[in-house]
């Protein structure tokens, strides 16, 4: 959430450190993640699909790390704009996971994702995308998650802007975001109010 690679990294050497020590190989999933957000994305894609291997070698049944791997590579292929199919596959098998066992704490973000990702393929049908936005800020109020309503709806607000409905953006975001009164700073808000800046 804070994008802070240069932590996000000293965080991964200690637990690559505690999971060595007690067997667990499911550090080369954060670990790739900092290598996607340092803009290596053919490397930490990699060593994230690896780590989840290893993962599901050791503990088969473990669904909840499984969800949370397939986030991290899902949103890897977002960022590096590649092999979207690949990242739509990931997304898939989370809602597959999800209906499977009934967890459904990052359901806002897998349909947020589904919807960045079908927009950033080839053929991009806005309104299946449109649909998969509003779908994730639905279930993230359903949920009172706030800051995975907030992320929807900056995507939502995002793609009605590219589509000149202006005000239906500025509505659809500014009451999210008002709800917010602390940490302010954090990206996610940081992007929404840049946002509505554009929109005013």
């Amino acid at each position: 959430m804070l994008r802070d690679r240069a932590r996000l990294i000293s965080t991964v050497e200690s637990a690559i450190s505690l999971q060595k020590k007690h067997g667990i190989p499911s550090a080369g999933i954060h670990h790739g993640w900092a290598e996607v957000m340092a803009g290596n994305f053919e490397q930490g894609i990699r060593r994230m699909r690896d780590g989840l291997a290893a993962f599901r070698r050791l503990r088969p049944g473990d669904e909840t790390m499984k969800i949370s791997s397939l986030i991290f590579i899902a949103d890897a292929h977002l960022q590096a704009r590649q092999r979207i199919e690949e990242g739509l596959s990931a997304v898939m098998e989370i809602i597959a996971v999800m209906a499977k066992t009934g967890e459904r704490w990052c359901e806002p973000e897998a349909y947020r994702l589904k919807g960045e990702l079908l927009l950033a393929g080839p053929k991009s049908n806005q309104t299946q995308v449109e649909a998969c936005f509003a779908n994730a800020i639905s279930i993230a109020q359903e949920q009172s998650a706030k800051l995975s309503e907030l992320r929807a709806g900056t995507s939502l607000a995002r793609l009605r802007h590219s589509q000149g409905r202006h005000a239906e953006a500025r509505d659809t975001l500014a009451p999210i975001y008002g709800w917010f009164t602390e940490d302010l700073e954090l990206p996610d808000l940081k992007d929404a109010r840049a946002l509505l800046e554009e929109l005013t």
